[in-house]
């Protein structure tokens, strides 16, 4: 027998099905959730130095002498001098080393190659010491969002629950309140502040890692989902006006 829109069945079924659609959204959506949560998990920690005057810089891009951005995900100015956070938010393995110009994450996309962010660090450092007038060395800490480390990695790649205690492990470099405000008030002028060319950079990360594809699949499919949720909803509502006109 045919099922019927007054089928009891059919909004179970309808049901189970978005069920699956919002698990496997957010199956595929699983690193740039765990990389949004560990964007705010870094923001807070680095707000817990503020009150030594450090000030925390975010979504930072510059760029150099031919006009090549340079993007650092958050860059603190504190007594301790300049740090670049960078969050790698890749699902997989995760194999590099400081010397590789490229290093490698292993998911069920495949093999992908992106440029090593330490190097990418350099060139940031390369920038800055540009536009204060004098060489600053830029430390940098590397946090794996949604993946997970292989082998023998530098000592710069650490979980984000590390980040307080290695910065608090870096030398003081005896900067005073007011250098730490000119340091930051002279980056933050030059910073590139137009949301397009921040949107582009994204794109371009995405599409070299083959992950702009999943991340729009995983769109569709919770657009999908909440289809199937809306109409699952119409049909109790019919379900209930039927049930109520017969009482």
């Amino acid at each position: 027998m045919p099922l019927m829109l007054n089928d009891p069945m059919i909004p179970l079924a309808l049901t189970g099905i978005a069920l699956l659609l919002l698990f496997l959204s957010g199956w595929l959506a699983w690193p740039w959730m765990m990389a949004s949560l560990q964007q705010s998990r870094i923001r807070h920690i680095l707000s817990g130095f503020e009150h030594e005057g450090a000030v925390a810089l975010h979504d930072v891009m510059l760029a150099d002498r031919k006009g090549e951005t340079v993007w650092i995900d958050h860059l603190l100015v504190s007594k301790r001098g300049l740090l670049a956070v960078q969050v790698l938010a890749f699902n997989g393995q995760i194999l590099g080393s400081l010397r590789d110009a490229l290093w490698t994450i292993e998911n069920n996309l495949g093999r992908h190659r992106f440029p090593n962010p330490l190097r990418q660090t350099a060139q940031a450092e390369e920038v800055i010491a540009n536009i204060l007038g004098s060489k600053f060395t830029v430390q940098t800490a590397i946090i794996p969002a949604g993946g997970s480390i292989t082998g023998s990695m530098p000592a710069q790649v650490i979980p984000a629950g590390r980040l307080r205690d290695f910065i608090l492990a870096e030398s003081e470099k005896n900067l005073s309140e007011s250098r730490i405000r000119w340091l930051s008030n002279t980056i933050s002028q030059v910073l590139i502040d137009d949301p397009a060319q921040k949107q582009k950079h994204m794109e371009e990360v995405m599409a070299r890692l083959g992950d702009r594809a999943k991340l729009r699949r995983a769109k569709i499919i919770m657009l999908a989902s909440c289809v199937l949720m809306l109409a699952v909803i119409a049909i109790v509502g019919l379900h209930y006006a039927a049930w109520a006109g017969e009482v």
